[in-house]
């Protein structure tokens, strides 16, 4: 890029002035200093500028992946949430039916504690019963044995008058 002439002429009277004026010289250099140390913070506070704005782009691209895990968490959650539901449903499915199974399995025992119960009545009657025939069919053994001791001895008594009539029918007295 070219310097227009007029410019270039007082440029180089300044340099003029600047070589032949040590004084001159020393503050344009320490004005020089300034402002390289100016530039060097304004350089410096641009990187730090350039420093914060990558870390707000780190900071925005977690942020976003944090949102997508957020994301990805709560439809893992609906899913478990989902499965839990399915499985807590099952489980009472099963529990109930579990439930009517042992309430038909009680019934059935009741019935047949019912039905053993009411068997032992029986067998206890019947026992009873049976006690009470064999009694009756000793007093019948005894009675039966005392009438036929009771005919024996008719018979025997029968038997003697008997055998006197047929004595006595034979000629004696």
């Amino acid at each position: 890029m070219k310097m227009p002439l007029v410019e270039t002429i007082t440029n180089l009277d300044g340099i003029l002035e600047l070589l032949t004026d040590p004084s001159a010289m020393v503050a344009k250099l320490a004005e020089l200093k300034r402002m390289e140390d100016w530039i060097n913070e304004k350089l410096e506070a641009y990187g730090e500028i350039k420093d914060i704005e990558s870390e707000k782009s780190r900071a925005s691209a977690n942020i976003t992946k944090s949102m997508e895990m957020i994301k990805d968490a709560e439809g893992m959650k609906t899913v478990a949430e989902s499965e839990a539901a399915d499985i807590l449903r099952v489980a009472e499915e099963h529990a109930g039916k579990t439930l009517d199974n042992a309430k038909l399995r009680q019934s059935e025992l009741e019935t047949l504690e019912k039905d053993l119960v009411s068997k032992q009545r029986t067998a206890l009657l019947e026992k009873e019963e049976a006690g009470e025939l064999k009694a009756a069919s000793d007093l019948e053994m005894k009675r039966a044995t005392l009438m036929m001791e009771q005919a024996q001895s008719l018979q025997t008594e029968y038997q003697g008058k008997l055998d006197r009539f047929a004595e006595i029918a034979k000629g004696g007295r």
